[in-house]
């Protein structure tokens, strides 16, 4: 079983390939997501080696365990039941097999803080300086005309579903004159000179209106649309 906040940080270095090797604006820094993550070592995760029945189990009394006395009380109570029950044969699994599970949740919940902390670090490499970024364009408001205003993000689909990418691989951005997009989700490459500073959006979208967080902001002065290499 992975986590929530690993995917969120898998999705944002990997799915960003397809767009090396792009143009840049004049003498813009060229950067990729990951250089927008603090370098840091992430432990080894502790269910990878674990049979399947076991990271099964494990799923199944970590649930029981996350759940608040507020969920409990609003859950069905024969779902709670079942749900109780599920984590009541885990942990007499573990028991069985000879796994100490107080001490592999501890583990692995030192390593969902690193990656916590990992996800809400932003790094002041780039502030203030002018650089060149491809991605996901999200527009902030819909006008025939063109953007002013748009979330840069690395993967499609990044803030219509939940969880949105963390605050260091969203970047907000405010362009000197308008962008005529075709749709949601333009790839594209964005120059302008970057700030490190945390920025809060409104978002309409699919899943009802929500707040998304960006760890960085962008005064933009150029967007060309992303041609991927022939």
């Amino acid at each position: 079983m992975t986590t929530k906040g690993m995917k969120s940080l898998v999705l944002a270095v990997l799915l960003m390939t397809a767009f090396c090797g792009g143009a840049q604006a004049g003498d813009a820094v060229k950067i990729e997501w990951e250089d927008l993550m603090p370098k840091a070592t992430i432990p080894e995760d502790p269910l990878m080696k674990l049979p399947m029945d076991q990271q099964d189990a494990f799923e199944n009394l970590h649930y029981w365990l996350t759940l608040s006395p507020q969920d409990k009380l609003s859950t069905n109570p024969e779902d709670i039941k079942e749900i109780k029950k599920a984590a009541s044969e885990a942990r007499a699994l573990f028991k069985r097999e000879g796994v100490d599970f107080d001490k592999l949740y501890e583990r692995f919940n030192a390593r969902e803080k690193v990656i916590d902390q990992i996800n809400k670090t932003t790094i002041d490499t780039y502030n203030t300086k002018r650089i060149s970024i491809a991605g996901y364009l999200l527009p902030l408001e819909f006008d025939k005309r063109g953007v002013t205003e748009f979330l840069l993000v690395p993967y499609v689909g990044a803030c219509i579903h939940v969880p949105p990418p963390t605050i260091n691989q969203t970047v907000f951005v405010h362009m000197n004159k308008r962008y005529k997009i075709n749709g949601l989700f333009d790839p594209v490459w964005v120059s302008g000179r970057m700030k490190n500073t945390l920025v809060q959006k409104k978002l309409s979208l699919v899943d009802g209106n929500g707040r998304i967080q960006a760890g960085y902001s962008l005064s933009g002065d150029a967007v060309i649309a992303y041609t991927p290499p022939s």
